[in-house]
């Protein structure tokens, strides 16, 4: 969910400036659950945990990742008629990771652990989507259409982890306040 604020440019380009929260989150298998401190060997230094999981499928775990984020995205007016317009959109953004719990694998250990400084907190994606604006005429219009989200930043710092990045592919339902 989020607010923005949308400028018309022309008469078939207007540019968006918003705040947005997301979330992405993606599934892995472990094993069980283990409360036990114990040291790990990550991107050259060992580090204390409180528990741990340990490899295998025994599990469903969720990673979830929590952003808040600043997207700015130009749109264009398809097509010339106001009945059902139809809108192609793209743009970038910059997000802060404020919570997540998701886990590491340390291939070392074979275990998977939580630790939230391994994360790039700030992280750059590349936005878009094609919408249909439903009810144009009406006091609240509403928006519906596929989007994806690229984000350009690694998820996690350490070189054990560089090819991770984070992508959604998805519905966004937007309602127009139209406040003029």
């Amino acid at each position: 969910g989020g607010l923005a604020v949308e400028r018309k440019l022309s008469d078939r380009f207007s540019a968006v400036i918003g705040l947005r929260y997301h979330q992405l989150a993606s599934n892995i298998k472990t094993g069980n659950k283990v409360a036990l401190n114990t040291r790990v060997f990550v991107d050259g230094e060992t580090r204390d945990i409180g528990y741990f999981y340990h490899n295998g499928d025994e599990n469903l775990y969720t990673n979830r990742y929590h952003f808040v984020h600043l997207p700015v995205t130009v749109k264009w007016k398809m097509n010339k008629g106001n009945k059902t317009p139809l809108y192609l959109e793209g743009g970038g953004a910059v997000g802060k990771l404020i919570s997540t719990n998701g886990l590491h694998f340390s291939a070392v250990d074979g275990i998977y652990y939580r630790n939230h400084r391994l994360y790039n907190d700030y992280q750059f994606s590349l936005n878009g989507g094609l919408n249909v604006e439903l009810l144009s005429n009406a006091r609240f219009p509403v928006s519906l259409g596929p989007v994806f989200h690229y984000h350009l930043t690694r998820n996690r710092r350490p070189a054990e982890f560089n090819n991770q990045y984070l992508s959604f592919l998805g519905l966004k339902g937007t309602v127009h306040l139209n406040l003029r």
